[in-house]
Protein backbone atom coordinates (compact mmCIF):
# COMPACT_ATOMS: atom_id res chain seq x y z
CA UNK A 1 0.00 0.00 0.00
CA UNK A 2 2.83 2.73 1.18
CA UNK A 3 4.04 1.76 -3.07
CA UNK A 4 0.84 2.62 -4.43
CA UNK A 5 -0.41 5.38 -2.66
CA UNK A 6 1.83 7.20 -0.78
CA UNK A 7 0.11 8.74 2.81
CA UNK A 8 -0.21 12.74 2.95
CA UNK A 9 0.58 12.58 6.65
CA UNK A 10 1.76 15.33 9.21
CA UNK A 11 4.32 15.35 10.58
CA UNK A 12 4.72 15.56 14.07
CA UNK A 13 7.33 15.92 17.04
CA UNK A 14 8.37 12.16 18.20
CA UNK A 15 10.53 9.98 19.94
CA UNK A 16 12.35 7.80 17.90
CA UNK A 17 14.17 5.81 20.95
CA UNK A 18 10.41 5.26 22.35
CA UNK A 19 9.50 3.93 18.59
CA UNK A 20 12.30 1.65 17.79
CA UNK A 21 11.14 0.45 21.78
CA UNK A 22 7.82 -0.07 20.80
CA UNK A 23 9.02 -2.14 17.15
CA UNK A 24 11.44 -4.04 19.25
CA UNK A 25 8.54 -5.32 21.47
CA UNK A 26 6.69 -6.27 18.54
CA UNK A 27 9.25 -8.06 17.13
CA UNK A 28 10.51 -9.71 20.28
CA UNK A 29 8.41 -13.23 19.98
CA UNK A 30 9.83 -13.36 16.31
CA UNK A 31 12.90 -13.41 17.87
CA UNK A 32 12.32 -15.62 20.75
CA UNK A 33 10.46 -18.17 18.19
CA UNK A 34 13.74 -17.97 15.74
CA UNK A 35 16.40 -17.86 18.82
CA UNK A 36 17.71 -14.89 18.18
CA UNK A 37 18.65 -12.31 21.35
CA UNK A 38 17.17 -9.05 20.22
CA UNK A 39 19.55 -6.58 22.44
CA UNK A 40 18.37 -3.34 22.80
CA UNK A 41 19.99 -0.49 23.84
CA UNK A 42 20.96 2.13 23.94
CA UNK A 43 17.56 3.75 23.28
CA UNK A 44 17.74 7.44 23.40
CA UNK A 45 15.00 9.96 23.55
CA UNK A 46 15.92 11.31 20.10
CA UNK A 47 13.23 13.86 19.11
CA UNK A 48 12.44 14.11 14.84
CA UNK A 49 9.56 14.87 13.04
CA UNK A 50 7.16 12.11 11.88
CA UNK A 51 4.54 10.26 11.62
CA UNK A 52 4.95 7.36 14.26
CA UNK A 53 3.60 4.84 12.79
CA UNK A 54 5.01 5.21 9.38
CA UNK A 55 8.16 5.21 11.94
CA UNK A 56 7.46 2.04 13.59
CA UNK A 57 6.47 0.23 10.67
CA UNK A 58 9.78 0.83 9.27
CA UNK A 59 11.56 -0.55 12.43
CA UNK A 60 9.89 -3.76 12.42
CA UNK A 61 10.29 -4.36 9.11
CA UNK A 62 14.10 -4.29 9.28
CA UNK A 63 14.37 -5.62 12.55
CA UNK A 64 11.85 -8.64 11.17
CA UNK A 65 14.48 -8.60 8.34
CA UNK A 66 17.67 -8.84 10.51
CA UNK A 67 16.01 -11.52 12.86
CA UNK A 68 15.29 -13.73 10.02
CA UNK A 69 19.43 -13.08 8.69
CA UNK A 70 20.46 -13.71 12.35
CA UNK A 71 18.64 -16.83 12.37
CA UNK A 72 20.23 -18.24 9.66
CA UNK A 73 23.32 -17.90 10.73
CA UNK A 74 22.69 -18.62 14.10
CA UNK A 75 23.33 -15.14 15.45
CA UNK A 76 21.63 -12.36 17.58
CA UNK A 77 20.27 -8.71 16.89
CA UNK A 78 21.13 -5.46 17.95
CA UNK A 79 19.16 -2.21 18.25
CA UNK A 80 20.12 1.50 19.41
CA UNK A 81 18.93 5.27 19.03
CA UNK A 82 21.72 7.91 19.77
CA UNK A 83 20.40 11.43 19.64
CA UNK A 84 23.08 13.82 18.45
CA UNK A 85 23.62 18.24 18.03
CA UNK A 86 21.58 17.68 14.61
CA UNK A 87 19.18 14.60 14.60
CA UNK A 88 19.12 10.93 15.40
CA UNK A 89 21.01 8.04 14.58
CA UNK A 90 19.57 4.28 14.71
CA UNK A 91 21.87 1.39 14.25
CA UNK A 92 20.33 -2.19 13.76
CA UNK A 93 23.18 -4.97 13.46
CA UNK A 94 22.96 -8.35 12.60
CA UNK A 95 25.13 -11.46 12.14
CA UNK A 96 24.92 -13.10 9.16
CA UNK A 97 24.85 -12.40 4.96
CA UNK A 98 21.71 -10.06 4.98
CA UNK A 99 21.86 -7.57 2.51
CA UNK A 100 24.65 -8.49 -0.43
CA UNK A 101 27.48 -6.03 -1.25
CA UNK A 102 25.61 -5.24 -4.56
CA UNK A 103 22.55 -4.14 -3.56
CA UNK A 104 24.20 -2.17 0.04
CA UNK A 105 24.79 0.95 -2.60
CA UNK A 106 20.90 0.86 -3.38
CA UNK A 107 19.22 0.12 -0.57
CA UNK A 108 15.85 1.28 -2.44
CA UNK A 109 15.86 -1.75 -5.30
CA UNK A 110 12.57 -3.45 -5.17
CA UNK A 111 12.14 -7.31 -5.28
CA UNK A 112 15.47 -8.57 -4.01
CA UNK A 113 15.33 -10.74 -0.92
CA UNK A 114 17.27 -12.88 -0.35
CA UNK A 115 15.26 -15.13 1.36
CA UNK A 116 12.60 -17.73 0.22
CA UNK A 117 9.78 -16.34 2.05
CA UNK A 118 10.44 -12.46 1.31
CA UNK A 119 8.75 -9.93 -0.99
CA UNK A 120 12.06 -7.97 -2.09
CA UNK A 121 10.38 -4.67 -0.53
CA UNK A 122 11.24 -4.42 3.22
CA UNK A 123 14.11 -2.59 2.38
CA UNK A 124 13.21 -0.44 -0.70
CA UNK A 125 10.04 0.42 2.20
CA UNK A 126 12.12 1.12 5.01
CA UNK A 127 14.50 3.28 2.56
CA UNK A 128 11.54 5.10 1.20
CA UNK A 129 10.08 5.63 4.77
CA UNK A 130 13.50 7.23 5.76
CA UNK A 131 13.48 9.50 2.90
CA UNK A 132 9.46 10.89 3.27
CA UNK A 133 11.20 11.73 6.87
CA UNK A 134 14.12 13.66 5.84
CA UNK A 135 16.44 11.01 6.76
CA UNK A 136 18.28 8.09 5.03
CA UNK A 137 18.96 4.87 5.07
CA UNK A 138 23.09 3.34 4.56
CA UNK A 139 23.36 -0.09 4.86
CA UNK A 140 27.11 -1.72 5.11
CA UNK A 141 28.63 -5.20 5.64
CA UNK A 142 31.54 -6.26 7.56
CA UNK A 143 33.46 -9.64 7.19
CA UNK A 144 35.47 -9.98 10.30
CA UNK A 145 33.12 -10.53 11.74
CA UNK A 146 30.35 -11.27 9.28
CA UNK A 147 27.29 -8.82 9.99
CA UNK A 148 25.64 -6.26 8.51
CA UNK A 149 24.72 -2.89 10.07
CA UNK A 150 21.51 -0.34 9.05
CA UNK A 151 21.87 2.93 10.10
CA UNK A 152 19.65 5.62 9.81
CA UNK A 153 20.03 9.00 10.20
CA UNK A 154 17.06 12.01 10.78
CA UNK A 155 17.08 15.26 11.33
CA UNK A 156 16.17 17.09 14.42
CA UNK A 157 12.08 17.89 15.07
CA UNK A 158 11.11 20.11 17.40
CA UNK A 159 7.46 20.24 16.52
Amino acid sequence: MVLAKPEDVPHVACDLGAIAETAAAVCQPLALERGVKLACGPLEPAQVLGHPGQLRQMFVSLLRNAIEAAAEAQGDVSLSVTATEVGAIATIQHAGEGIPTSLSARPGEPFYDTSERGTGLELMVAHRIALEHGGNLEVKRTTQPRKTVLRLRFPQGNG
